[in-house]
C-alpha cells in the first residue's frame, strides 16, 4: 500500500491531517504535549480503539488496577468536562498544574465546581495527564529502554512526588529505591515504532 493511501487511511479514520498528526507525535516525543494535545491523542487512540487501552495502561502504572472500556469512555468524557472547565491559557500550559503548588489550588478549586467534579478527580486528571506526558517523552528519546524499564521510572518518580510532602527520610528511602533499580535494570530495548515515525 502507499504511503499517500496510507495517509488518507489515517486521516480518514482520525479525522487529522497528516501534519496535524505528524506535530502530536512530535510533541509526544519530547514530552510537551499539553492538555489539549492530551486530548486530540487520547480523542484519536480513541478512534483507532486503543484509548481504553492507553487509560488502562496509565491506571495500572498508577496501581489504580485495571479499567474496562466503559470505565475509559467515562473517563475520557469527564476529562472532557475537566477541560472544558479550564481557560484556553490553562489547557496550553499544564506547567502550574503539574508544579503541584498552593498558588493552582484555586484554578483547581473552580475547574472542580464548573466540571461537576470532586477536587481528587481533578488531582487524578493531572496526574494521568503528567505521567503519560513523562511516558512519552521518555519513550521518544530512543535511548534504548524497553517500555517495562520505562513504566518503572515513571512509577518511582510519581512515588517520589507523593512523598515530597513527607518527611525527609520517607523521601531519601524512596530515590535509594529507585537507584537501585537503575543500576538492576540497564537492560536496552527497542523503542516503540509509532515513536519512530
Amino acid at each position: 500500500m502507499g504511503k499517500s493511501m496510507t495517509n488518507s487511511a489515517a486521516q480518514a479514520a482520525t479525522g487529522m491531517t497528516t501534519e496535524e498528526n505528524e506535530k502530536l507525535i512530535l510533541k509526544c516525543r519530547t514530552g510537551t504535549m499539553n492538555f489539549n494535545d492530551f486530548m486530540s491523542m487520547l480523542d484519536t487512540m480513541n478512534k483507532l480503539g486503543g484509548a481504553g487501552s492507553a487509560l488502562g495502561t496509565v491506571g495500572n502504572m498508577l496501581s489504580q488496577g485495571n479499567q474496562d472500556m466503559e470505565e475509559a469512555k467515562l473517563k475520557m468524557k469527564n476529562y472532557q468536562a475537566i477541560l472544558d472547565a479550564m481557560t484556553p491559557e490553562e489547557r496550553e500550559n499544564p506547567g502550574p498544574f503539574l508544579a503541584k503548588g498552593k498558588e493552582i489550588r484555586p484554578s483547581i478549586e473552580r475547574i472542580a465546581k464548573d466540571s461537576n467534579n470532586e477536587e481528587e478527580a481533578i488531582d487524578t486528571f493531572i496526574l494521568e495527564f503528567g505521567t503519560l506526558r513523562s511516558l512519552f517523552g521518555k519513550l521518544g528519546a530512543g535511548d534504548g529502554r524497553d517500555f517495562e524499564d520505562i513504566a518503572k521510572e515513571v512509577r518511582m518518580e510519581n512515588a517520589v512526588q507523593d512523598a515530597e510532602a513527607k518527611s525527609r527520610p520517607a523521601r531519601r528511602a524512596l530515590q535509594l529505591e529507585q537507584k537501585k533499580g537503575d543500576k538492576k535494570d540497564k537492560k536496552k530495548g527497542k523503542t516503540p515504532e509509532w515513536m519512530t515515525a
